[in-house]
């Protein structure tokens, strides 16, 4: 946890930092790198798009060297037309899916499309997750210009960590429904709630993935030039808006911000319509009228409401399929699912398979294990080169340490259940059962090798010690014994401190583990009845 804290502060830091740059231009000077000022109509006004914390530098010293604003704005535009010439979406998308197993395998399944408008004329600034009707296809659409410009060089594994982050946004999007079932209105606040529950997630930094600048973020004071042509009013708003942001904790659920912001958003006396804010005595200058105010811009989820309603099942289908093919590659990989919080993966296992098989799941938590040393050699045949290479052979079989809660409330039925679940894996690994209460019972301890039937008795009645059963496995007389570590449990218990190997809680079923869990772990919950079996009649 204090590791996920200090990468959370630093990349929050240099956000911060970058987002810091921006002051140090004068404001007309950036207005004009975002768009054509000069033209006096703001719907003519063309976007620029060359407003960029990393060429802050560049634009001081072409000011420092005497240069005028429209010359600078020349040096800029060279400088991303040289860029966009050699942004390739193939290429990138290569080093994209090297961030995580989950993202890779997830995004093997999303067409992703490099265009300036999507369907419909719809203006793509940067990215978005959008239903395209004309294929029916749920796609990504990302803008060449916009992605050449955030680019950094390639880090030493190949990847190009901000193109990257805006790819990881965009199917976050996607699989957490924001853009389907969890759709809320107005559109604009849920878009900004989106982004912000979304960028937190990323801005945890244990993936090669990192944002870019000038983004929505929980704890970011954002920055940016404001157009002197705007009402006092929407200045006020924006500021106001910019703190309530600033003062948000992290990795809050999309719901909680929408509801968070507009509750403080109404005790401002605003309210929110479906393409901005509405800023009470704010009065447009070009043509008198009291419309809704972009305060800050945020992606865009284009052509959802236009699905037909016979197609919604079928466009919801494929994006459930794509998170289930994830989901398997990654519960079957060691560190398969990046920088998804613990919590979060069970969500997406349920979404995408629906009623969870439990034992599935403890397969694969125990699949995952399999990860014996191999090495080469000549008494075997290699299948995909035979006679040239030699073949692969397997180290040994894995070891694993499993705790059975003995308090009373674990029933005989449930422990005959969770040891049928894990039968057909012994075959393949070995198990050492040690039951436990509130102290450990080591004396009661045995091996349960392959293709061996365990004893099944109870030695134990009290209460439960989730400490005692941690201690144990942590115990530096057993290091080394065992690649992971199961728990039986009922889960009415307090936390212990950390397993070091990785820990899957497996519950009773009619209760619940009762706090949140671990990186390194994961939670299996038992169904209450077996699938297939009947109820009463």
């Amino acid at each position: 946890m204090n590791d996920d804290n200090t990468r959370r502060s630093q990349e929050l830091k240099r956000l911060q930092d970058e987002n810091d740059k921006l002051e140090l231009l004068p404001d007309d000077l950036a207005l004009k790198l975002v768009k054509d000022t000069d033209e006096p109509d703001p719907k003519k006004q063309k976007y620029r798009g060359l407003l960029n914390t990393q060429r802050v530098e560049a634009v001081l010293d072409g000011l420092r060297r005497g240069l005028t604003h429209e010359q600078i704005i020349e040096q800029e535009t060279l400088w991303l037309d040289a860029k966009e010439a050699k942004w390739d979406l193939d290429r990138e998308a290569v080093s994209w899916i090297q961030c995580s197993v989950f993202m890779s395998e997830f995004s093997r399944w999303i067409r992703k499309r490099s265009a300036k408008n999507s369907m419909g004329g719809l203006q793509v600034g940067t990215a978005a997750a959008v239903y395209n009707p004309r294929t029916e296809e749920v796609e990504i659409v990302y803008n060449p210009r916009f992605m050449a410009s955030i680019a950094e060089e390639r880090q030493g594994n190949g990847i190009e960590p901000r193109g990257a982050a805006v790819n990881e946004h965009e199917q976050f999007h996607l699989m957490l429904q924001h853009v389907t079932a969890r759709r809320r209105e107005p559109a604009s606040l849920w878009n900004i709630a989106t982004d912000l529950a979304i960028n937190s997630l990323i801005a945890r930094g244990d993936t090669p993935s990192r944002l870019p600048s000038m983004l929505l973020l929980p704890g970011l004071t954002a920055k940016g030039p404001i157009d002197p042509k705007l009402p006092k009013e929407v200045v006020e708003a924006r500021e106001k808006l910019n703190k309530i942001i600033k003062d948000l904790p992290q990795e809050q659920a999309s719901e909680w911000y929408f509801n968070k912001l507009k509750s403080e958003s109404e005790k401002e006396g605003y309210e929110w319509g479906k393409q901005g804010m509405k800023v009470p005595g704010a009065v447009n200058p070009e043509d008198g009228s009291e419309g809704e105010w972009v305060l800050w811009p945020s992606d865009q989820h284009g052509g959802w409401d236009d699905i037909p309603e016979e197609l919604r099942d079928i466009v919801e289908g494929k994006v459930k399929h794509a998170l289930r093919k994830a989901a398997e590659r990654a519960d079957g990989t060691p560190n398969g699912w990046g920088n998804i919080p613990a919590e979060l993966r069970e969500e997406i296992r349920a979404y995408a398979f629906g009623s969870v098989d439990w034992k599935a799941i403890l397969r694969n938590f125990c699949g995952n294990l399999r990860t014996g040393e191999r090495s080469r050699s000549i008494k075997r045949i290699d299948r995909r080169a035979p006679y040239v290479m030699p073949g692969l052979r397997r180290g040994r079989n894995p070891s694993v340490l499993v705790l059975v809660d003995q308090s009373g409330s674990v029933s005989d039925e449930v422990l005959s259940r969770f040891f049928g679940a894990l039968d057909g894996l012994s075959r393949k690994m070995t198990f050492d059962v040690v039951p436990f209460d509130h102290t450990v019972a080591s004396a009661d301890k045995f091996e349960w090798k392959r293709g061996t039937k365990p004893r099944l008795q109870r030695v134990r009645g009290g209460g439960t010690s989730f400490d005692a059963a941690i201690e144990y496995a942590n115990d530096p007389r057993n290091r080394g014994k065992w690649e992971g570590t199961i728990m039986l449990t009922d889960g009415e218990c307090s936390q212990p401190r950390a397993c070091r190997t990785k820990l899957c809680y497996v519950i009773a079923p009619g209760h619940k583990l009762m706090f949140p869990v671990r990186d390194n772990e994961m939670v299996v919950q038992m169904d209450e009845k077996e699938q297939g079996e009947k109820g009463k009649w």
